[in-house]
This record gives C-alpha cells, structure tokens and sequence, in this order.
C-alpha cells in the first residue's frame, strides 16, 4: 500500500483560433484509516477567457469535500459534497450536490 497523504495539482491551458481557455486544481487525499478516506478539491475552469454570457462559457469554480469507506478489497462507498459557483455571470445560481457512490468489482 502506498502513502497515508496524497497531493496533486494540475493546469491545464489551450487555444483554438481566438478561444482561450485555462484551468487549475488542487487535490488532497488523507488515509485516516486503513477503510477511511478524507478527500478535498479545489477546481477552477474558464472554458473561454475572453467571455462571460453564459454556462456556455462562463469561469466555474468547484469545491469537492469527500469520504469513502473501503469495506474489502472489491467494495467501496464513496459521498461527496460539491459545491459550484459562477462568480463572474449573475445570472447563473450556484449550487451545491450530494454524490453518493458504491462501487464493486469481481
């Protein structure tokens, strides 16, 4: 088994013609138990920086605070709580989902 602490970042940039898009992340990961996962994100996406109209291309920003429980080693229960916000286009709520997950394999 690897590391109790994980820690990644990611950025992410791309054009296309006059389309500029750029994207970042940050993830923590802490094994507080062997069965026991605590897991936090931090994601920003601008899918085109030199507009604001809409979802279509509008900055997003998400907030991920998770735990999942291993039961075996072909069984597992993950919960998220995912809150995303559109800071710069009133005209889009936020909002904020609970996803609840159990995964099997065999």
């Amino acid at each position: 088994r690897g590391s109790k602490v994980t820690v990644r970042a990611e950025a992410m940039s791309a054009r296309d013609g006059l389309l500029r898009r750029f994207g970042w992340y940050g993830l923590g990961a802490v094994h507080v138990t062997p069965r026991v996962q605590l897991v936090g994100r931090y994601d920003n996406w601008d899918r085109d920086r030199g507009a604001e109209t809409g979802i279509s291309n509008a900055f997003e920003r998400q907030v991920v605070v998770g735990a999942s429980y291993l039961f075996d080693a072909s069984a597992k229960l993950a919960v998220n709580l995912v809150r995303q916000t559109f800071p710069n286009v009133d005209t889009i709520g936020s909002g904020t989902i609970l996803l609840v997950a159990f995964q099997a394999g065999w």
